[in-house]
């Protein structure tokens, strides 16, 4: 059925309704507008632009379509229309024939999922939060284009950008005590990662810039790394990853694990030996 399939009829307020079976006298009725398009509007026409096309279309709907003498009425569609309508305006206070919605259409998927401890569910390959109280809950998940929402029954109970790896987190899902944790730690992690040295300072500054709730548990490995290490060896480290350009956890334990953290002037000097 195309572009106007059974789901965008519905979400116009309208109905699709297909040819009854043995009846082929409905099929070349119903496209006969069709070749009167392509023959009367589109035919030796090029547009540069679907704007432009609409509002040509608009035109000749006014000035042509609807001014012809219909085969079948032979009445005028436009003056059919209007006064349509406008009996339809005095019964019943409103056209019969309805706007568009604001929002446009569009195939969505429908799924459940459940609200972990970390008050975030997991759809499509990627968690979203959810208020603190529906931790444990099954809810209703609806998978848009653009847009994921979350549902209690009818109730809209969060809605995020759709994201299809990764994390999307509001603060605000977290309880108040957790809230202040989140605020403070951030803060905390930076401050000891200052006494341990500028490299080290540097990565994680860099990482709770980008996103400070989903890095902050990168963020505290690697300052747990300096309970392995003394703090000589991981400042030296994360210099190396910092020159390398790869300032993560991962690339700072290899280092370590390695003993590459080693600086070029204390290799030289060994090889000097």
């Amino acid at each position: 059925m195309g572009a106007f399939g059974p789901g965008s009829a519905r979400a116009r307020g309208a109905a699709a309704r297909p040819e009854c079976r043995h009846r082929p006298q409905d099929k070349p009725r119903v496209e006969r507008g069709v070749d009167y398009a392509r023959e009367s509007f589109f035919r030796g026409r090029s547009f540069r632009s679907i704007p432009e096309m609409r509002e040509a279309a608009r035109r000749w709907s006014l000035t042509v379509a609807g001014q012809r003498i219909h085969g079948t009425t032979g009445g005028r569609p436009l003056a059919a229309f209007l006064a349509r309508e406008q009996t339809a305006l005095l019964a019943r206070e409103q056209t019969a024939l309805l706007a568009l919605p604001p929002k446009p259409w569009e195939p969505v998927t429908w799924t459940t999922a459940k609200v972990h401890p970390d008050c975030h569910l997991q759809v499509s390959g990627a968690r979203y939060s959810v208020p603190y109280q529906h931790v444990g809950r099954r809810l209703d998940v609806r998978l848009g284009r653009d847009t994921v929402e979350v549902y209690d029954g009818p109730t809209l109970i969060t809605s995020h950008l759709r994201r299809h790896q990764g994390r999307a987190t509001r603060l605000e899902h977290y309880p108040e005590a957790g809230q202040a944790f989140l605020r403070a730690t951030p803060q905390a992690c930076l401050r000891q990662a200052q006494g341990i040295g500028p490299a080290t300072e540097a990565i994680v500054r860099d990482l709770l810039t980008v996103h400070a709730l989903h890095h902050l548990r990168e963020v505290q490995a690697i300052l747990r790394l300096a309970d392995r290490y003394d703090r000589a060896q991981l400042e030296r480290a994360s210099r190396r990853a910092l020159d390398a350009g790869d300032g993560r956890y991962r690339t700072v334990r290899g280092i370590l694990e390695r003993g590459f953290d080693v600086s070029d002037s204390e290799t030289s000097e060994e090889m000097a030996l």
